[in-house]
């Protein structure tokens, strides 16, 4: 049997202090040490650098890192360290293990963005791997989807692209998508569903943050996640474990004391929804204890955690109620997901080259509306039935997602 512990935590392009996410980590742990400890991240540093990849990661990475390592060390007295790291822009994900216990093969790494033209200010990775002492492989997903009340179908659509691009390659160049070639599924990120389908007024009242969470439970009824996927738009054959925390997003900025007047306040102009969830799926998956880290103020999110166990075989008793292995994946891999990234992937390197070349953000500004307007009329070259309607909506969406 193997023990996991997930927590997605997005980051707000800032900077996370490996103290104060330590500190937060450590009592969210299991008793028992875990085989693997995954960290979805979004947002994980400013676009530039996160285009660029590399070396350009690592002043955002090494506090995830050293927060791990110290929280680890506290309550098992060995500090884990990164078995494995892919990122996707934004986007990205840590699989961290014991010493004593490393990966028993080599991770397999799949990238899909879902931003603008493809690319990464909004996308997906995922890491499959064997844990220690167990013979399941295990498929793990970091997302970020769509942002804004009132896009819940594009969230829906971002999802289809996830199934559809997040591709894996074997050795032997076997291609399967997240729903195939492992016996467990996990999904952990910033999904960006909402309370509402569209904006608050500004007279609309709100529990304050720290109110109990029965507070919030007239608004957790108009989840959209839930809905959807009891509609079958999203998530297709993923669980849950029940939701008994407080919303995770979107908080007030907090001082450099961590608090501005002694207590949290919820950002003007959101409905407080719980936009950072953690779904898994297959035979053999135990959801634990799900939650949050609600005393972290690193960022306008609250960080979510979740234990799970796998099976051992597929074949033990699981959850009620649960699939025989995976489901069926609701959608077919794109035949041309390769280049289609491959693609992405230049314009992430030369749009991250130029903001960094540019240097300002009044040149910035200027890069970024050429680009806009090469890729606008790259759209209607290469779908030429797309008339001006379709063009000026196309606009639309490239400012909404940046």
């Amino acid at each position: 049997m193997a023990s996991l512990y997930l927590l997605t935590l997005n980051c707000a392009r800032e900077l996370q202090s490996p103290s104060a996410l330590s500190a937060a980590i450590t009592p969210t742990l299991p008793p028992q040490p875990p085989a693997l400890l995954i960290l979805s991240l979004q947002e994980l540093l400013p676009l530039a650098p996160s285009f660029l990849g590399g070396t350009h990661l690592t002043p955002y990475t090494a506090p995830l890192s050293a927060a791990i390592s110290t929280a680890t060390k506290e309550a098992y007295g060995t500090p884990y360290a990164p078995a494995a790291f892919h990122n996707a822009g934004f986007t990205a994900l840590f699989i961290f293990t014991s010493p004593s216990a490393p990966l028993p093969a080599p991770p397999l790494y799949a990238a899909v963005g879902l931003g603008v033209a493809g690319m990464g200010n909004k996308g997906a990775v995922g890491i499959r791997v064997t844990a220690p002492d167990s013979n399941r492989a295990i498929t793990f997903v970091g997302a970020h989807l769509a942002p804004h009340e009132f896009c819940a179908a594009r969230r829906d659509a971002d999802w289809a692209d996830l199934v559809r691009g997040l591709v894996f390659t074997d050795d032997d160049g076997t291609e399967s998508g997240i729903y195939e070639g492992a016996g467990a599924l996990f999904v952990a990120g910033d999904l960006n569903y909402r309370t509402s389908d569209a904006r608050p007024q500004a007279a609309t009242y709100f529990p304050a943050p720290r109110e109990p969470v029965a507070a919030f439970k007239h608004m957790l009824s108009n989840d959209q996640l839930t809905l959807r996927r009891k509609d079958g738009a999203t998530m297709h054959g993923l669980r849950e474990a029940p939701v008994g925390f407080r919303p995770t997003y979107k908080y007030a900025p907090v001082d450099s004391d961590g608090d501005s007047e002694g207590e949290e306040k919820w950002a003007v102009g959101r409905y407080p929804s719980w936009t950072d969830r953690i779904l898994y799926a297959g035979r053999g998956v135990k959801a634990g204890e799900y939650g949050s880290l609600q005393g972290y103020t690193g960022s306008d999110h609250k960080p979510v955690y979740l234990h799970a166990t796998i099976l051992e075989s597929e074949s033990e008793e699981g959850e009620e109620g649960e699939e025989e292995g995976l489901p069926e994946s609701p959608f077919a891999i794109d035949a041309a997901w390769r280049s289609r990234r491959a693609a992405a992937r230049m314009r992430e390197t030369c749009l991250g080259a130029t903001m960094v070349a540019a240097g300002s953000w009044v040149v910035w500004g200027v890069v970024l509306a050429v680009v806009v307007g090469a890729l606008g009329t790259w759209w209607v070259v290469q779908a030429g039935w797309v008339g001006w309607e379709g063009l000026g909506m196309l606009g639309g969406g490239l400012v909404g997602d940046w």
